[in-house]
């Protein structure tokens, strides 16, 4: 898998291959992914799935998180068995 960036490790796709996930299965899942790599309770995010078939990621974001002083934002790049690959908080 060739990498954008060894810091947030985005793989690179082609924008064809980027598609907002409405599936509530996989938004469940990458929701619990989410909240255990972060230690947080499990909640509504975003997910955009990035690729196809075996060269599937997501990039998980909780729209929520980071908006109380002193909390940050994280994005999350999950494998497609919701896997932590990298990601940053800001």
């Amino acid at each position: 898998m060739q990498r954008r960036d060894s810091v947030f490790r985005i793989p690179v796709v082609p924008p064809d291959q980027l598609v907002v996930v409405s599936d509530e299965r996989i938004c469940r899942r990458a929701s619990r992914a989410y909240a255990k790599r972060l230690r947080v309770a499990p909640g509504p995010v975003h997910v955009v799935q990035m690729g196809s078939g075996s060269s599937t990621w997501y990039a998980v974001y909780d729209p929520v998180g980071g908006t109380q002083p002193g909390q940050m934002s994280a994005v999350l790049i999950l494998d497609r068995r919701y896997r932590y690959l990298g990601g940053g908080s800001f």
